[in-house]
């Protein structure tokens, strides 16, 4: 098993080859459908294969090709259940060779073959989606979520991200991170927005959970920020968009759950 050592000892080494990872990472997410060669990625990253591997391992929690099949297997459990493609076409289009491998790899994930899956009740996939908060909000103590959902449209977000891998509770360290940083640099940081972005249905990868701290500043950005942080752009469009209050883990907040509804299958 792989661990921090793989990343080096020291913190500056570390922090370099989490970059490099993200390198990687983005690549298979933006190519997900695509042939994918672990030396092609080795490359992107700027490692050799073997020291890739290794840190790819140690930041993401899971081999290179066990990632890019299960990324493959969430994308078509969508498409199972919000399409009426034939289970060889829905294969091919998340990027499996054949639909033998896609079967063997889907019910590995899901303990069900993708006919069954598609057939069964209570399993629709996860959406990958949004959040937006804002902490310090005046709200009641006990306030209960009441949900309401709409349509509505949304422009394109240039958000400054940072990516946090591993049990949903720690979702909140890559924050820290995020925050102490753009307080240095982002002389809007006080008028901003800031955004959770979830990739992942914790309820059935709850160690491999992706997740992206985000800020939008209120100046259009002109340069890239500084690795491990990246510069996500967040489609706009008509949006299904859920709205709650209440109290998370002791912070006020507004959290906003969306869906573009253009695009609603993500890698």
């Amino acid at each position: 098993m792989s661990s921090s050592q793989d990343l080096g000892k020291r913190e500056k080494t570390k922090a370099s080859r989490r970059a490099q990872v993200m390198r990687a990472v983005r690549e298979i997410e933006s190519r997900i459908a695509e042939p994918l060669e672990v030396g092609k990625l080795a490359t992107i990253a700027g490692m050799s294969k073997f020291h890739f591997q290794r840190a790819f391992r140690a930041v993401v929690g899971e081999t290179v090709n066990q990632h890019i099949g299960r990324l493959r297997a969430e994308r078509a459990a969508s498409f199972l259940k919000y399409s009426s493609w034939q289970v060889g076409d829905i294969a091919l289009a998340c990027g499996f060779k054949t639909q033998s491998s896609f079967g063997r790899c889907f019910r590995k994930i899901y303990g069900m073959s993708p006919q069954e899956f598609r057939k069964a009740e209570g399993t629709v996939p996860f959406l990958r989606g949004y959040v937006r908060s804002r902490p310090g909000l005046e709200l009641a103590q006990n306030s209960v979520p009441q949900p309401t959902v709409r349509i509505k449209d949304w422009p394109e977000l240039r958000a400054i991200c940072l990516r946090y891998y591993g049990p949903l509770d720690g979702g909140f360290q890559p924050w820290r991170e995020l925050l102490a940083w753009a307080k240095k640099e982002l002389p809007t940081l006080e008028s901003s927005r800031f955004f959770g972005i979830w990739f992942d249905d914790w309820t059935g990868h709850e160690e491999h959970y992706r997740y992206e701290c985000a800020i939008v500043t209120p100046n259009k950005l002109t340069k890239n920020p500084p690795e491990p942080f990246h510069l996500r752009i967040i489609p706009g469009g008509r949006t299904a968009v859920a709205e709650a209050q209440g109290r998370w883990l002791h912070h006020q907040c507004e959290d906003r759950a969306r869906t573009n509804l253009s695009t609603p299958v993500r890698g």
